[in-house]
């Protein structure tokens, strides 16, 4: 069936010990392949090319969930300016962005709607009312 191969030890006198091992290493392989059931698989071109579509959908839902990611990350900047905007306008902030007495006292509050319960402290609606009115109105 044409020209004969030629071992590469023994015809052509090859020494290292290092190129041995990789001979042995790559017929290991070579048999562990023939010996696999889907080696000699009779539709293995249209199963490798259903792979290469698999592989191929799995690169463009990457790029998909990348590209989610950047507008998810674009509406969460939008969100925070509009964020940032209503604390500067409510006084939380400075111009600097340094945080003021009601954005202190906003992050310490933690049982309700944060910016809520500072505006109403700081507007005395708590100043008259008894301790069951606080109560009922938090």
């Amino acid at each position: 069936d044409g020209i004969p191969f030629l071992d590469p030890i023994e015809d052509m006198q090859i020494e290292d010990e290092s190129f041995k091992e990789i001979v042995r290493r790559l017929e290991t392989l070579e048999d562990r392949l023939s010996k696999n059931p889907l080696f000699k698989v009779e539709d293995m071109p249209e199963r490798y090319a259903a792979y290469q579509r698999k592989v191929g959908l799995g690169d463009q839902m990457k790029a998909i969930r990348r590209q989610v990611k950047k507008s998810e990350d674009i509406i969460l900047k939008d969100d925070l300016k509009r964020m940032k905007r209503v604390m500067l306008r409510l006084g939380y902030i400075d111009a600097d962005n340094v945080v003021q007495l009601k954005g202190r006292v906003a992050c310490e509050i933690n049982t309700a709607d944060e910016l809520l319960i500072t505006e109403l402290m700081f507007n005395g609606v708590f100043n008259d009312l008894s301790l069951e009115q606080t109560a009922a109105l938090l």
